[in-house]
């Protein structure tokens, strides 16, 4: 990899933004990098400085194309974060696998790895609990373990797991005697903890269609099923604020003669559905997956006005869609809180080191540049194929 990252020193815009970071004097912009060599750029700056990275672009298209180009230098060390669909939580299908792939990257952060992170600008919207909330919450269960069935099963609750009559999907647990399956989140099948007392006896990886034993093992980690999570505790004192709220807003109705909304609003907050748009009702703080990176880690935003541009948009839709909601009384009015502004998003970005990474050259919004590392990139189109492209290249070394 050195033959690859080696060039990148005696650029001169590589040696300035180099010099930036070393001086701690951000955010530098890169100009005129095209798409191909900005994973190339970022990874010698991360490489150089041994620092894990966070990139930052305008959609989901360009995260994961950025996330391909990355793995070329980091491997397995890169992963994709995937946004959430912020106006309709508990409507997202893909919920479940999107949280899998999520808790991929929050476990990998709370084992203390080194990884490159790549999101859509969408993912920062977020509002998330501490993540030691998390790292207490991750069970690790062992053979010859003591504690009680009633116990994993009040916890496998706690971590948003469902009890059914079969394990037979992520996120769900039976209970049978004394032995309950479990399907963690973070797994591909089932796992059999079997009881004897108040100790786990064994553990067994159960076929998730056959729902038999095929392996034993001698311990399972089982992350919760939910980036929410609460007890019943702070869900009573939730629970107190909302209907704090909701008698105001029933009020409200009444005073409109908004009959039908008022029984639908009733209806809808006393099932509590979507419980990620009251989050600042059960936790007085609230965290983004910047709060989870590592504090010395490097920020790089693929296209900035683009991603400010995308941001402005889904928030947008965001307020538009709350207006229309609280109008017809399905959701209450802070639930316009659900997500972090564009202001806060700003501010959490700027506690960190931060390259812009640009295909034009144009005035950036929003950041204060300390530094321009203009590149000047060329694309070539070599339509002979791998002869043309080594006479091209031939040309280019004779020529230093």
């Amino acid at each position: 990899m050195d033959n690859i990252f080696k060039p990148l020193e005696e650029l001169n815009g590589f040696e300035l933004l180099a010099d930036s970071l070393a001086r701690k004097k951000t955010p530098a912009l890169a100009a005129n990098v095209l798409d191909s060599q900005k994973a190339h750029l970022a990874a010698g700056l991360a490489q150089k400085f041994n620092r894990s990275a966070f990139f930052v672009t305008a959609n989901e298209i360009k995260a994961k194309e950025l996330t391909e180009d990355l793995k070329f230098f980091f491997g397995a060390r890169v992963k994709y974060y995937p946004p959430k669909d912020i106006i309709f939580y508990g409507a997202d299908a893909r919920s479940s696998a999107i949280t899998k792939e999520r808790f991929k990257i929050i476990d990998a952060l709370i084992a203390g790895e080194e990884i490159i992170i790549v999101a859509p600008v969408q993912s920062l919207f977020d509002k998330l609990i501490d993540i030691k909330i998390i790292e207490k919450a991750v069970l690790n269960l062992e053979s010859a373990q003591e504690t009680t069935k009633e116990a994993l099963i009040e916890k496998l609750l706690y971590l948003g797991y469902e009890r059914a009559d079969l394990a037979d999907g992520e996120g769900r647990f039976a209970v049978r005697g004394g032995i309950i399956d479990a399907f963690p989140i973070n797994c591909d099948n089932p796992v059999r903890i079997e009881f004897w007392g108040d100790e786990i006896d064994s553990i067994r990886v159960v076929d998730r269609t056959a729902q038999r034993s095929i392996q034993k093992i001698d311990s399972i980690k089982i992350l919760p099923f939910k980036e929410f999570i609460y007890d019943q505790q702070r869900l009573e004192s939730a629970k107190e604020k909302i209907n704090a709220e909701l008698t105001k807003v029933l009020k409200s109705y009444q005073k409109n003669d908004l009959t039908e909304e008022s029984e639908t609003l009733s209806q809808n907050i006393s099932a509590l559905k979507n419980m990620e748009s009251y989050a600042h009702y059960f936790y007085d703080k609230s965290f983004s997956i910047l709060d989870y990176i590592p504090p010395n880690a490097l920020i790089f935003i693929d296209e900035p006005n683009r991603a400010a541009a995308a941001c402005d948009q889904a928030l947008f839709e965001f307020e538009e869609s709350v207006k229309h909601r609280v109008l017809k009384g399905t959701v209450l009015p802070s639930a316009a809180n659900a997500v972090f502004s564009r202001d806060e998003i700003l501010s959490q970005i700027t506690k960190f080191q931060t390259i812009l990474l640009q295909s034009i050259t144009a005035q950036i919004k929003d950041f204060t540049i300390t530094q321009i590392a203009d590149f000047q990139v060329k694309s070539a189109n070599f339509p002979e194929g791998f002869d043309d492209f080594c006479d091209e290249l031939s040309h280019l070394i004779k020529n230093k």
